[in-house]
């Protein structure tokens, strides 16, 4: 009969050549994996590098001054340049926008709107 030190060999080399078997199937389904991932990297690098291309062509300055120009924009001019102390806060605005009507004694009608106050120490820029 088997001595059982060698039963015992034999069950250790059988666990270990189905331990290296399912090690092997897991690197290879691992390396098919890391594939995948690098093919979709490469992917998204042609995809970012064609949105960069495109991005380039259509904010191209000429292009640009094209359509500005179609929608009838200007640049800015130094009057438009203003401290950011000057701006109203958002309420003050939308009164701005609002003009309201007044009845005067006269019969006739005058439109005033609300101009937003300047802060303190703020002055009106030329």
């Amino acid at each position: 009969m088997i001595s059982r030190p060698v039963l015992v060999l034999a069950v250790a080399v059988v666990v270990a050549a189905a331990a290296v078997y399912h090690l092997s199937y897991r690197v290879d389904a691992l390396a098919a994996q890391l594939a995948a991932t690098r093919e979709r990297m490469a992917l998204a690098a042609a995809d970012l590098a064609s949105l960069r291309a495109s991005f380039a062509y259509l904010t191209r300055p000429q292009r640009l001054a094209t359509l500005a120009a179609g929608l009838g924009m200007v640049p800015v001019s130094s009057q438009q340049v203003v401290a950011v102390a000057q701006i109203g806060t958002a309420r003050e605005l939308v009164l701005a926008a609002s003009p309201v009507t007044v009845l005067l004694p006269s019969g006739g009608t005058l439109e005033l709107r609300l101009r937003p106050p300047l802060p303190t120490g703020a002055e009106r820029l030329p």
